[in-house]
């Protein structure tokens, strides 16, 4: 019994980990400048700057100066702003 009640919590926590996500609406304490967007990204607010290439996966894109971290975001292809 003790078993089956730490797999129903362990299992609990777990769909909520998996069920939570953020968006702009959710993102409050992110503020990115004028020249940025924002943007979820792995579950974290991020402010991104806008490619001129367009994506269907990450790796369509090309690499971000100053080795920042790409992203294929609705199409088009963003770095991380910092």
């Amino acid at each position: 019994m003790r078993t089956f009640l730490v797999l129903a919590v362990l299992a609990g926590l777990i769909a909520v980990a998996f069920g939570e996500s953020c968006g702009p609406s959710q993102c409050v304490h992110t503020q990115c400048d004028a020249t940025s967007q924002l943007h979820c990204v792995d579950g974290l607010c991020t402010c991104t700057v806008q490619g001129s290439s367009t994506c269907s996966a990450k790796d369509d894109c090309p690499h971000c100066d100053n080795n920042r971290h790409r992203h294929c975001i609705d199409g088009t292809c963003h770095c991380e702003r910092f």
